[in-house]
């Protein structure tokens, strides 16, 4: 979490540069001792709501939803953002009227370059990913691990569906918002580290059976 808001800070969420975003911290019931380290960034201007337990990354980002006027973009505590990799995706969002979201790159732990929506762990029965001419390209579905979702496409498809703890929120909400009309983008050239596995290390214990459903089914049998 520590180099996830450290991140942010530095690259556009600082009060003391020219900011270009808020940092709102959602804390899902963390220890005590991590909660006093994370609380050191309140004196950064950085908000925060408190949750007493784990309510889930769904609700958090809906909390995240409810407690913002603009445009937000949800970020895995285990994500970190590279150098310029804000101002890419609010292009891309406003490239047309009916962007919903836009998904940077996200480079794996080693910084081999993956992205979850453009390999096998895509719903496999959904069309294959289209390349547009602007070079973009058009996804059917982007993780939240971190992606630019535009307020007017939050108005018009809701949240997150809350019956969904942690995995698949994100999908749903992606697919009301293409039978919309809206698109989903994948920008390149915004790039985040994403170490991640801290999600599926959650569900563990919050949901067995889920999660040996997504180790087994999405992300291949791991041993």
């Amino acid at each position: 979490m520590n180099l996830c808001l450290a991140g942010l800070l530095e690259t556009g969420g600082n009060r003391e540069r020219d900011k270009l975003f808020n940092v709102l911290v959602i804390d899902n019931g963390s220890p005590l001792e991590a909660k006093k380290l994370i609380g050191l960034f309140e004196e950064v201007d950085v908000q925060f709501i408190w949750n007493s337990e784990n309510l889930g990354f769904t609700k958090a980002i809906n909390q995240g939803i409810d407690a913002c006027e603009g445009d937000i973009i949800p970020f895995n505590s285990d994500a970190v953002p590279r150098p310029g990799w804000f101002e890419p995706l609010r292009e891309a969002a406003y490239c047309e009227d009916k962007i919903a979201c836009v998904c940077p790159q996200h480079l794996l732990g080693n910084d081999k370059r993956c992205n979850t929506s453009l390999n096998d762990l895509t719903t496999p029965e959904w069309p294959k990913y289209k390349t547009r001419p602007d070079g973009r390209v058009a996804l059917y579905w982007a993780g939240f691990t971190c992606v630019y979702l535009r307020r007017d496409a939050i108005n018009s498809v809701g949240k997150l569906d809350e019956q969904h703890w942690h995995y698949c929120s994100d999908e749903f909400w992606c697919r009301h918002a293409t039978e919309k009309g809206w698109t989903i983008l994948y920008e390149s050239r915004s790039l985040v580290n994403h170490f991640g596995e801290a999600s599926l290390r959650e569900l563990v214990v919050h949901d067995i059976e889920l999660a040996r459903e997504k180790i087994d089914s999405r992300f291949g049998l791991r041993k």
